[in-house]
């Protein structure tokens, strides 16, 4: 959940409910959950990968 996620969210609360419930781990993600990817990514540890593709979302893909 973003700042601009956030409020939304105040407005919307129905919208991010039913999407919570359709998410596996019952929450939503917050943006210190991605942040590591995106410095591996931008890292030499990363070096060897190609193609790849990371889905950080809670298990909302699962399905």
């Amino acid at each position: 959940m973003t700042e601009p996620n956030v409020a939304w969210a105040e407005k919307h609360p129905e919208v991010i409910e039913t999407f919570v419930r359709a998410v596996p781990m019952g929450r939503t993600g917050e943006p210190h959950e991605i942040a590591p990817l995106a410095i591996y990514l931008a890292s030499p540890a990363s070096s060897y990968v190609t193609g790849a593709a990371f889905v950080i979302d809670g298990g909302y893909t699962l399905w």
